[in-house]
């Protein structure tokens, strides 16, 4: 394998780009409306900073104090700069994050065409990026634009490492690295992919130094980030907190989550509460679509004639799950990197088939049509479900600053979760109790909304109630059908 397997055609007519980019740009809003301002919960305050009480330049050598084991300055830097400006207003962070999608649409669209892949399955590729049904609790969320951004850097890199032509390149190359590494943790990644683009594309003589030559500056910068990390406590990566990493046949069973997330288009969250509830017959249905659409793209793939482009997409994908898939616990909010690789190789299948006969190509509209149909109306619920969590958080805080309003200076309030009603199938930011919406709500983050700096708010689960030691200042409250009541009355 080499490096005309990346052919480097003309670039197509500037108008028909800037067409396709502007279908991306209006589906993309349309897709993502219902859900433009839908408000902070659970997860969303740890990237809630009160305006006025952080610089956003110091997190670039701080620590996040509400997520303290994680260090992402670009989305802290930008969540605190919006708010400073808009305070709780959601609107700015849900179009960015909007914005950031279509862009990586866009971007999956460019890169296919550059692979002569034909209009066809740039079209498909970007679209089915852009319609993914995992992508919903990345983009109509506020605190995953590190998430975005790793992806958007990630695939810069690579797209400039095998296109460009510009001598100069590598001060770019070296610039996009850095911006993808403090985009998040798992950005590391990027490092094999590198070495593996540069293996392909070094020639026979001497290749082993070529690629160590090349490789260099990106292996300095990874090494320099992680101590950068040391130097501010965190711990290098995988060692605690949410990035504890291990070793084992879990692994395995993260890769095929992580790759039934991307492959599956039937609604996530409804998947896993009809895997929970035994509904087998829901559970076959999705992956009989995940099935046919595998089937499909691989009739097309067989016949493409271009395998290498494949191979390499695949290769790209299969890196891109680490080093993710090393934790205890994964979802599809870390499979988002490894999406556009996905969505490119199933638009080549896809986009080969409607160059084939006419039942081949009967086939492929078939299956593109179903595929974009599930698709949406998955999204479309995911949208809701997360939408309805965000409106009971808010609901939640007006409650409780109420009951703060009569609470002396010093005093804490003490959310008991006493909700078992979804408790069996909880996932995620979809399924979860009202109560929930407000776990993260602690500290400065959370307090901006009450009104009060002078009291404590805590979240606690039911089962851990049991060990809070309660005081005369101390308030213990619970929900009940959406209204909050004092806990002692619900037990």
């Amino acid at each position: 394998m080499s490096a005309d397997q990346f052919p480097k055609p003309a670039q197509p007519r500037l108008l028909l780009n800037r067409m396709i980019y502007l279908l991306y740009a209006a589906a993309g809003v349309l897709l993502y409306a219902g859900g433009l301002t839908a408000p902070y919960f659970a997860d969303d305050f740890t990237v809630f900073f009160p305006p006025g009480s952080i610089n956003p330049f110091l997190f670039f050598v701080e620590k996040n104090p509400y997520e303290p084991t994680v260090y992402r300055p670009l989305e802290n830097f930008f969540n605190c700069a919006v708010q400073s400006i808009w305070a709780e207003n959601t609107l700015p962070v849900h179009l960015a994050h909007v914005a950031l999608h279509i862009l990586i649409a866009c971007l999956i669209c460019k890169a296919l065409v550059r692979l002569d892949q034909g209009k066809a399955a740039a079209g498909i590729g970007g679209a089915l990026f852009l319609a993914a049904q995992s992508a919903v609790s990345i983009v109509s969320r506020n605190c995953t634009m590190s998430q975005q951004l790793s992806a958007l850097f990630c695939l810069l890199f690579l797209y400039v490492l095998v296109f460009s032509e510009n001598r100069r390149k590598k001060p770019w190359l070296c610039i996009l690295f850095v911006l993808a590494l403090i985009s998040k943790e798992t950005s590391v990644s990027l490092l094999v992919s590198a070495v593996l683009l540069h293996l392909l594309f070094a020639p026979k003589d001497g290749r082993i130094v070529a690629v160590a030559k090349e490789c260099a500056p990106y292996a300095l910068l990874t090494a320099v980030y992680l101590l950068g990390r040391s130097a501010l406590g965190l711990e290098v990566i995988g060692s605690s907190g949410r990035q504890t990493f291990r070793v084992g046949l879990g692994v395995v069973q993260n890769v095929g989550l992580l790759l039934f997330s991307n492959m599956n288009q039937v609604s996530i969250p409804e998947v896993y509460k009809a895997f929970v509830l035994r509904n087998d017959l829901f559970v076959a249905g999705a992956v009989a679509c995940s099935v046919l659409l595998l089937a499909a793209a691989y009739a097309g793939l067989r016949k493409n004639g271009k395998p290498g482009s494949v191979i390499v997409l695949t290769a790209l994908m299969g890196i891109g799950f680490f080093p993710a898939a090393l934790m205890e616990h994964v979802s599809e909010v870390y499979a988002y990197n490894t999406l556009p690789y996905l969505c490119m190789i199933v638009g080549i299948g896809l986009g080969s088939l409607l160059r084939r006969g006419k039942a081949k190509r009967l086939i492929g509209a078939v299956a593109i049509t179903a595929l974009f149909t599930v698709n949406v109306f998955s999204l479309e619920h995911g949208l809701s479900l997360i939408n309805h969590n965000a409106a009971a958080a808010r609901n939640l805080i007006g409650q409780i600053c109420d009951v703060a309003s009569g609470c002396p200076p010093g005093a804490s309030i003490h959310l008991i979760d006493t909700d078992q009603e979804i408790s069996g199938y909880s996932y995620g930011l979809y399924y979860m109790s009202k109560a929930e919406t407000l776990r993260y709500g602690w500290k400065k983050s959370f307090l901006f909304f009450l009104g009060r700096d002078d009291i404590h708010f805590a979240y606690w689960p039911g089962g851990d109630a049991a060990y809070l030691e309660k005081n005369e200042r101390d308030l213990l409250i619970t929900v009940q059908n959406g209204n909050i009541v004092p806990y002692e009355e619900s037990v």
